[in-house]
């Protein structure tokens, strides 16, 4: 349960959210800043609606594979930790920046996991706030409607990916889009340079640091700084594409492969893998629109696939809004790629979970800690909707405001569909947790992990050095 210190940090984070943002969309035009204050407000209590639904269900203990940071911990403490070890694979991934956090919340605060989740949030503000600052300035010829930019903002924090949101290992996921994102800004909307690709590759690696998917921004970026085309962008090109080459060459090595590896490349080389892994992208994107992983858990055929053309459908939409803003660009001011690479990326990582899961059935591809990619897509259309040019028609204010509450709504609707998966996660976890505590580590196993061998090892170091579950004061 929560306490009045653990609810007092999300209220001064939404005045924090707020504060920032009503700074941030005031260097924007003057539609952009008369908004900022109702924007800001909206945003802020779009965040701070997210930490209260998801602080009822929060949990603190372990889940799954947050117990990997474990043994980093424990050689931490024991004088014995080697930095190599932070970079090592786990499941095509290599989630230094989780394990930092991790590390860090047990060094100082005894890994109290409130402050993982309060690390969570912190980073779905600075995404709401790299969201803003795109706002606030689009180009001299093109503007943003501020309630799409609301409307993009709830999609991000508020999409139920109640896994993430349960589990503060996972702020590496959130980083992983995150950093991408902050890439993708710097390139499409900062004076080409070379510290602005230096900026750029350093963000792209911190989210390569954190998810695998973020490997898509180096081919993303460097079609962002070629469509672009300013100054010495041939140069440009050239050293990101170096450094990214390097940066990948350097992740590939040594790494670990899902156990349903094997089965996922013999479907995807089966004669419907391609189908089943374009299939199972779409229902990711669908599920981020309309939360109802039951229909692919033994619902109806049609409904399925009406879920599957519904997205589809939304995919081929955004292709025809780049056309459109392409043609329409005759400034070639290029304020459409920045969206237009974010969605890229929402649609390549949610390609790339397909590949490694769609062997286990569509039902895989509707867990809920995929959706924030689907996020990445979705705010993309949002922001390609409401950009248009200031001297053709502008996108009525009626309308705008009307897309904006339609997807505050969905939204909503969304987390009213998860609360009983989250109070249902909720259960078993503070379940297993007791039986943790008192030693049932066989019990506990079904739900925190698989391996009771494995956990009870990792029990005894928790236990030894009063961490987590048996710091001082836990509940």
């Amino acid at each position: 349960m929560t306490t009045p210190v653990e609810l007092v940090a999300p209220a001064l984070g939404a005045v924090a959210l707020a504060t920032a943002l009503v700074a941030i969309l005031r260097r924007g035009d003057g539609s952009m800043r008369a908004a900022a204050g109702p924007a800001a407000l909206a945003c802020a209590a779009a965040w701070a609606a997210n930490v209260a639904i998801t602080s009822t269900s929060f949990v603190e203990v372990l889940q799954l594979d947050a117990w990997e940071s474990v043994s980093l911990v424990e050689h931490l403490r024991d004088g014995a930790f080697r930095f190599g070890s932070l970079w090592a694979a786990h499941n095509e991934h290599r989630p230094l920046t989780g394990r930092l956090v991790a590390m860090a919340c047990a060094q100082f605060t005894d890994w109290n996991h409130w402050w993982e989740f309060g690390a969570l949030h912190v980073v779905a503000g600075l995404q709401v706030l790299v969201l803003a600052w795109y706002g606030a300035r689009p180009g001299p010829a093109w503007r943003l409607s501020p309630a799409v930019l609301v409307a993009v903002a709830s999609c991000f924090v508020a999409t139920m990916h109640w896994e993430t949101w349960l589990r503060g290992f996972s702020v590496h996921i959130l980083l992983g889009v995150l950093a991408p994102s902050v890439a993708f800004l710097t390139l499409a909307s900062h004076r080409a340079g070379w510290l602005t690709v230096l900026v750029a590759a350093a963000a792209t690696m911190v989210g390569e640091m954190s998810f695998g998917a973020s490997l898509l921004a180096w081919p993303l970026g460097a079609a962002v700084i070629a469509l672009r085309g300013q100054e010495q962008w041939r140069g440009h090109l050239l050293a990101w594409v170096f450094i990214g080459s390097v940066a990948t060459l350097l992740y590939l090595p040594g790494l670990e492969i899902h156990p349903g590896a094997t089965a996922n490349v013999a479907v995807a080389f089966g004669p419907t893998g391609l189908v089943r892994i374009l299939a199972g992208a779409l229902v990711t994107i669908g599920m981020a629109a309309w939360y109802a992983p039951a229909l692919f858990d033994g619902g109806a055929a049609w409904a399925q696939a009406a879920v599957v053309a519904a997205a589809g459908l939304a995919v081929l939409a955004w292709v025809g809004l780049l056309v459109r803003h392409w043609q329409h660009d005759t400034g070639r001011e290029r304020v459409w790629l920045f969206p237009a690479a974010l969605g890229a990326f929402g649609l390549g990582a949610c390609l790339l979970v397909s590949a490694g899961r769609v062997a286990g059935g569509l039902h895989a591809l509707a867990a809920s800690r995929y959706l924030i990619f689907a996020a990445c897509f979705w705010a993309s259309c949002l922001l390609l909707l409401g950009l248009h040019r200031e001297r053709g028609r502008p996108v009525p204010r009626v309308r705008a405001w009307g897309l904006a509450l339609a997807v505050v709504a969905a939204m909503l609707a969304n987390s009213i569909a998860a609360v009983p998966y989250m109070a249902r996660e909720a259960s078993r976890a503070r379940q297993a947790r007791q039986q943790l505590t008192e030693g049932d580590v066989g019990a506990a196993a079904h739900v925190l992990y698989p391996d009771p061998y494995k956990l009870a090892h990792m029990r005894e170091v928790l236990r030894r050095h009063e961490l987590s579950v048996f710091r001082r004061g836990a509940p």
